[in-house]
């Protein structure tokens, strides 16, 4: 180990500058950092500011995060792990697969990330022994800066995770939140943990998005506290073949977002879910199912089934830019809350419909109404005269229109946001009317 007398020394040497000047260095870098940081751990701190290089210089002491520089080839730290991603699989450059996992992790310096490539640690995170709120060494990584410019802690084959070490003091590191939320509690812009139960799932869609291909696909889960959307990205979306409507699915390191209908839960690859996991239970959920009603009965929050036909339809722009990030609309390829953006195409439509007992606005987001003209988001960006003639022949058609009620205060009136609509099938229609 490179101990203090070495360092001022070295320093020394390549600088020129005398020992005390280079201490008196090391004192101020202490104070700066609220005396978080060892002197030894300062003198890496000023012999990097400096320029100098100690790469051949091996540190064996336990360093605070803010104590690391790009120029140490074998540190150790501790930490409490506040988040996980992955692992996540990729391809080597040899065409062999391999795994990589992310801990983000806090002392009382801060946060920082270390990244693990070794097979025996990322197996730790696997078989759930390695978990978010334990304390952990990480004895011989290395730091690397990383794509962000922040400096990580790398853990490779001669590297090694130690899992609730001896030789550390609980009350040493900041607690840090479970993480784990009920769907009431959501807010955006935040990782979850949380468990809820299916109540309805979609297909997958597949889509093209700045010449990239990609998969989605979309749960409604509930908790018993409220309800939310769970969007599965990609790989994710493998998942939905083991899912069925009334499973329990744990979510791990989800991201919530502002979606158009509220919070919802992005789940990429560097979230984990399973299917009914052992000793979590949650209350049954009872199904809200659409009530056939005619127009004239429809109240505010109600989830109604209406048979109506297409009266009119409004507007002569169908096609928005949407935000990827935040789902809100953009204007020339500008979102107000995440900056200069490529957009994604949003497809909207506004309907009045008419069951003879009365007449209603409804709107058609997205999927509904990409279903209902029977293109594409982009197709009808690229096409909005083909859009007008298939919204001219739909006047006049019956359809069943699934949705919710909601009241529109603005200009005193109720609407009904469409989440479904299917052609008329006489035998289901002659099926109800019995049952009338």
């Amino acid at each position: 180990m490179a101990g203090i007398e070495e360092l001022l020394e070295i320093i020394s040497v390549k600088t020129g500058m005398s020992k005390e000047e280079i201490l008196l260095r090391i004192r101020t870098k202490q104070r700066e950092l609220s005396g978080l940081v060892s002197e030894e751990g300062a003198a890496y701190i000023v012999a990097n500011e400096l320029g100098v290089k100690t790469r051949n210089h091996v540190v064996e002491a336990i360093l605070k995060l803010k104590e690391i520089n790009p120029e140490m080839k074998s540190v150790n730290v501790m930490g409490r792990i506040k988040a996980i991603y992955g692992p996540r699989e990729f391809t080597t450059k040899t065409g062999t697969k391999s795994k990589v996992a992310n801990l983000e992790v806090i002392d009382p310096t801060g946060v920082g990330r270390v990244v693990l490539w070794n097979m025996s640690d990322i197996e730790k995170i696997e078989k759930g022994i390695v978990n978010i709120g334990k304390v952990i060494k990480v004895k011989s990584g290395y730091v690397r800066e990383g794509l962000n410019g922040r400096l990580e802690v790398h853990v490779g084959n001669r590297g090694l995770l130690i899992e609730n070490p001896e030789d550390y003091r609980e009350d040493e590191f900041p607690k840090v939140p479970s993480g784990v939320f009920t769907i009431s509690e959501l807010q955006p812009q935040q990782p979850v943990n949380l468990a809820a139960r299916v109540v309805n799932k979609y297909e997958v869609k597949e889509f093209n998005s700045n010449g990239r291909s990609g998969k989605v696909a979309n749960l409604i889960v509930n908790d018993g506290t409220g309800s939310t959307r769970l969007v599965l990205w990609n790989e994710k979306t493998d998942l939905l073949s083991q899912i069925k409507e009334g499973d329990i699915l744990k979510i791990e390191n989800g991201y919530t977002k502002e979606g158009l209908k509220g919070i919802e839960i992005t789940v990429n690859d560097r979230a984990k879910v399973t299917v009914n996991p052992a000793g979590i239970t949650l209350p049954e959920i009872k199904k809200e199912t659409a009530k056939r009603v005619p127009i004239s009965a429809v109240k505010a929050d109600d989830l109604v089934e209406l048979k109506a036909a297409v009266v009119s339809t409004f507007g002569e722009n169908f096609v928005y830019d949407m935000c990827p990030n935040c789902k809100k609309k953009a204007e020339s390829g500008i979102c107000q809350k995440c900056g200069k953006i490529n957009p994604d195409k949003l497809l909207i439509l506004n309907l009045a419909i008419d069951d003879g007992s009365g007449t209603l606005r409804a709107a058609l987001f997205r999927d509904t109404a990409e279903k209902l003209l029977g293109m594409s988001a982009k197709d009808a960006a690229a096409d909005k005269d083909r859009v007008k003639q298939k919204l001219n022949s739909l006047v006049g058609e019956e359809k069943v229109f699934e949705g919710r009620i909601k009241d529109n205060a603005q200009f005193g009136r109720l609407e009904m946001n469409v989440y479904n609509i299917r052609d008329i099938n006489a035998a289901e229609e002659a099926k109800i009317l019995v049952g009338e």
